[in-house]
C-alpha cells in the first residue's frame, strides 16, 4: 500500500525523515516460519496457559499461526532489538501516542492515523498507557480499519508478575482489541513479552483472534454474542487469511520499530 503523503506542517516536524525510510527487512528464517511452515492447534499456546511465556527458552511456535479448532486464530511473532535497552519499551507505548505521526512513522505504509482515550487516570509510578484505549487506523492485511486496544497492566491480563525478574522479562505490552467499524467491543487479546536474552532483547508476541468476541453494549446482547462465539459465526466472520496477515503485519511492525526505536529514545526519551 502506498504511502500517505505528509502535510506542510507534519514535514516540518524533527522526526518526519522516520517517515520515508524503507521498511526493515524481516529476518528469512521468521518469514520463512510464517509463510510456509505448518503449525497444528496444538502446538499454540492457550490463552489460559500464558505464563508459559516465562520459562526458560521457547515455545513450540514463536513465529508462525494457526487455526484453531473453534475457529479462531493463535499468532506468535519473535523480534529481535539487539540495541534496545529495558526502558525503551514501556516508553514508546506511551510516546507514540502523544501525536498520530509518531504512530504513522512505525509502519507508514499501514498506520494511517491514532487517537487515545484515558479509561482511568494514571497511578504514580506505572506506565502512562496502562488503562489506556488507543483507536488506530490501520491495515492488517484485511483492509484499512479503526481499531480499538484497551491496554491493560500484565497483572490485569493473567500474567504472575512476580515471576517477571526470574524469567529475565522487562515488562509486557497487554491489551484487548476491538474494531470499531464493526461495532466489537473486543475480538483479540494480544500481548508482546519483552525479555533478555543472548543477543539483546526480544519481543515474544502473542495474538489470540475470535476467542473471546464481545459486541458494543449498544449493539448487542448476551444471546448475540453466544452466536458469534461459535465456530460456525468464527468461520464466517473471520477471514482464512486472518492468521497469515496478522504475522506478517506484526513482524513487519517490529522489526521496524527495532531499528528506529534506540534513535528515537536517545533524542527524545529522556526528555
Amino acid at each position: 500500500m502506498p504511502r500517505l503523503e505528509l502535510t506542510e506542517s507534519e514535514k516540518q516536524n524533527p522526526y518526519a525523515n522516520y517517515y520515508d525510510r524503507e521498511s526493515a527487512r524481516i529476518p528469512a528464517t521468521v518469514l520463512e516460519n510464517i509463510q510456509h511452515k505448518t503449525y497444528t492447534y496444538q502446538q499454540a499456546l492457550p490463552f489460559a496457559n500464558i505464563n508459559d511465556l516465562l520459562l526458560p527458552g521457547y515455545l513450540p511456535m514463536e513465529n508462525g499461526y494457526c487455526r484453531l479448532p473453534d475457529g479462531s486464530f493463535f499468532v506468535a511473532v519473535r523480534t529481535e532489538f539487539p540495541n534496545a535497552t529495558d526502558k525503551m519499551f514501556d516508553w514508546w507505548f506511551e510516546w507514540h501516542a502523544k501525536e498520530p505521526l509518531r504512530y504513522r512513522i512505525w509502519y507508514p505504509e499501514c498506520h494511517f492515523d491514532l487517537s487515545i482515550k484515558a479509561v482511568r487516570p494514571p497511578s504514580p509510578n506505572q506506565p502512562a498507557y496502562w488503562h489506556t484505549i488507543h483507536y488506530p487506523v490501520e491495515d492488517i492485511g484485511l483492509g484499512k480499519e479503526t481499531l480499538s486496544i484497551h491496554f491493560v497492566p500484565p497483572a490485569e491480563f493473567g500474567f504472575d508478575v512476580d515471576r517477571f525478574a526470574e524469567a529475565n522479562t522487562v515488562t509486557a505490552i497487554c491489551g484487548f482489541v476491538g474494531s470499531m467499524d464493526k461495532h466489537l467491543k473486543q475480538y483479540a487479546a494480544m500481548c508482546h513479552l519483552v525479555r533478555r536474552f543472548a543477543g539483546g532483547i526480544e519481543m515474544r508476541s502473542r495474538f489470540w483472534i475470535g476467542q473471546d468476541i464481545r459486541l458494543n453494549a449498544f449493539w448487542g446482547s448476551a444471546i448475540v454474542e453466544k452466536l458469534i462465539n461459535t465456530r460456525f459465526a468464527r468461520m464466517i466472520s473471520l477471514p482464512s487469511k486472518t492468521g497469515l496477515a496478522m504475522a506478517l503485519h506484526c513482524a513487519q511492525e517490529y522489526n521496524n520499530l527495532s531499528e528506529i526505536l534506540p534513535e528515537l529514545y536517545a533524542v527524545y526519551g529522556e526528555s
